[in-house]
Parts: structure tokens; C-alpha cells; sequence
């Protein structure tokens, strides 16, 4: 089953990191080149945004896994939601397309991050040898998608269009969440188990704080109080407010002993520094998008690389995750260790 979870990451991130590679280009270039033609100070913001909102709907995603669904179905219907979202942004025309893709995605990749290393971790039991190195090689999985999909689908947007590259990226994505139908049945039970979950007589109550919820995001945006303009802000406002809550809850919570209180506070420095890494990672899908396209000097011994895989080799994890996690994976062995 690890195999099975691997593929489906790899097609995920093959999809994920394809569409970021040429979504920026998408935005802002023009009509005539294939784009929206939408301001490119605009077209960064939203970006961002994006970035922002799919790391906030992985608290949706952890929240649905322990109090509702449990993470096996999480994972399967946020894998069902990225693919149609990628369908959308290959299909449908402009900003339509753009809006229900981002979204669906964005929503989709949330539920997907927060549940599938959980699923890899219900292989082995507490203690098992093999654990480490199973992580290891699933976080393979993620990295060599990640470095072949910006390969396959700036290639396609440079001979074909934005939307063969999308479709490229669904395509993956309906690869990756076949395979996984064909085969979940075979998961352990531990993989549907809902650890904490809600009583019956509070399910209206957060059904009605959910519908409210999308109420009041329609209506500021109907108003404009939340535009294009504004919205990578507010994202980042609500994205520092969901933290900040999130460690309270945890903090107070009458579930969580002294022991695990302590570590949680030992973890939040670790916390702020992985704040700032990201921030400047997801610079490659904006201000390194950009510098690839104008500045960079692409051509190495005569061929020219694409824009796409150049703002993505930023992150050489992608190249050498692969490479290394063969070798290295079964040193994580204890007794291997041990006898060393």
C-alpha cells in the first residue's frame, strides 16, 4: 500500500506543481499570446493568495478527517476535487475557468496535504522498523512529481497552449486518483477511523456555522470589500489569525496532557521559522516566475530551458530527493544504525 500512496502523491504533486509552473504566464500574459491579460501586480497577489489558501484548508481537511469523514475518504474526495479543478482550468474559458479551478484545487490540495501523510503512517505501527523509511520514500513520490510535472506542462503550454497544459495536469491527476479507487480497499482499518468524532447533536450546529461562513464570504464579495486587489492580505491576516487560534485551542484543550503541552509549546518556534521558509518558497510560482521570463539567461549548450522548470529548479529537493532516498532509505533501519 505504500506504493499505492506514493503513486497518488506523485501524480498530485505532478499536477499541483505542473499547473503553478505556467499559471502566473497564464494570468498575465496577454490575450493574444494565450493568456487573461490580467495586471500583473494583480496576477502575483492572486498567486499568493492561492498559496495562502491552500495551506488554510488543510486545517478544513484535518478538521473533516478527525471529526467526520476519517482520512481514507478526505484524501479521496479532495483527489477527486483537485482533478476537477484541473478539468476546469483546461476547459472552461477565463476567469470562470480560472475561479472554479483555483478553488476547487486550492480546497482539494488542503484536504489531500493534511490526510496523506497520516494514511502512510497507519502502515506500520508505533515502533516498526520500516516507518522512517517508508516516509522517506513516499516524500520521493512527492519530489519527483513535483520535478517532472513544470517539465511536461511548460513544454505543452509552449507548443500547444495554457489549457493543453492544464489538461496535462488533469490528466495526472485522474492517473494518480484511478489508481488509488482500484486499490484503497486494501488500506488498514485505521485509515477510515474517525479518532475524535462529532456528536450527532452538534452536527446542525456546525452546519450552520459553515453555511453562515459561506454567507458572509459571498457577500463581501459581492460588495468588493475582499477584491483582487486586497485579497492576498486578507488571506494573510486570516492565515496568521488561524494560527494564532489554532495553538490556543491546542494549548487549552483539556484533551492534551502537560507532556504534549510542552512539546506543542516547544514547537512553535520551529513553527514561525517554517513560516518564513515557505513565504520565500512560494516566491518561485511569483518573483522567480518572473525574473525566469525577463532576466534569467535560459540557454545551456544551445537549448533553451523552460520558464516553468527554471523557476521551479529553485527548489533542488526535487532533484535530489529522488536521487538520494533510494540509497539512504533502508539506512534508517535501528538495528543498522546500531550496528554502526
Amino acid at each position: 500500500m505504500l506504493a499505492n500512496l506514493f503513486s497518488v502523491e506523485l501524480w498530485e504533486r505532478f499536477s499541483f506543481y505542473g499547473m503553478q509552473g505556467i499559471l502566473l504566464y497564464y494570468m498575465y500574459y496577454t490575450v493574444a499570446e494565450g493568456g487573461l491579460a490580467i495586471d500583473r501586480a494583480t496576477a502575483t497577489g492572486l498567486i499568493g493568495a492561492y498559496g495562502g489558501g491552500v495551506y488554510l484548508s488543510t486545517i478544513l481537511g484535518a478538521w473533516l478527517a478527525d471529526r467526520v469523514l476519517g482520512s481514507e475518504k478526505v484524501l479521496y474526495y479532495s483527489a477527486m476535487m483537485i482533478m476537477f479543478g484541473h478539468i476546469a482550468l483546461a476547459v472552461l474559458p477565463d476567469t470562470l475557468g480560472l475561479t472554479i479551478g483555483l478553488v476547487l484545487v486550492g480546497i482539494g490540495s488542503g484536504g489531500l496535504k493534511a490526510n496523506a501523510t497520516s494514511l502512510v503512517g497507519t502502515l506500520y505501527a508505533e515502533g516498526d522498523d520500516r516507518r522512517d523509511a517508508g516516509f522517506s520514500i513516499f516524500y520521493m513520490g512527492i519530489n519527483i512529481g513535483a520535478l517532472v510535472g513544470p517539465l511536461i506542462t511548460g513544454w505543452l503550454q509552449v507548443n500547444y497552449g495554457f489549457h493543453i497544459g492544464f489538461g496535462a495536469a488533469a490528466v495526472g491527476m485522474a492517473v494518480g486518483l484511478t489508481q488509488y479507487a482500484l486499490t484503497r480497499k486494501n488500506l488498514p482499518a485505521a485509515a477510515g477511523e474517525v479518532t475524535n468524532p462529532l456528536p450527532s447533536s452538534d452536527r446542525n450546529k456546525y452546519l450552520l456555522i459553515g453555511l453562515a461562513t459561506l454567507v458572509a464570504l459571498a457577500l463581501v464579495l459581492v460588495t468588493g470589500l475582499i477584491n483582487a486587489g486586497n485579497l492576498a492580505n486578507v488571506m494573510a491576516t486570516v492565515a496568521i489569525l488561524a494560527s494564532i487560534a489554532y495553538f490556543v485551542i491546542l494549548l487549552r484543550s483539556p484533551r492534551v496532557t502537560e507532556v504534549e503541552r510542552s512539546r506543542v509549546m516547544a514547537f512553535i518556534p520551529m513553527y514561525v521559522a517554517s513560516v518564513g521558509f515557505w513565504a520565500l518558497f512560494q516566491q518561485q510560482f511569483t518573483v522567480v516566475a518572473i525574473y525566469s521570463e525577463e532576466s534569467l539567461n535560459r540557454s545551456i549548450f544551445g537549448w533553451k530551458c523552460h520558464r516553468a522548470l527554471c523557476s521551479r529548479s529553485t527548489r533542488s529537493s526535487s532533484l535530489s530527493l529522488p536521487v538520494c532516498s533510494p540509497p539512504f532509505g533502508p539506512r534508517w533501519d535501528p538495528s543498522s544504525l546500531a550496528r554502526r
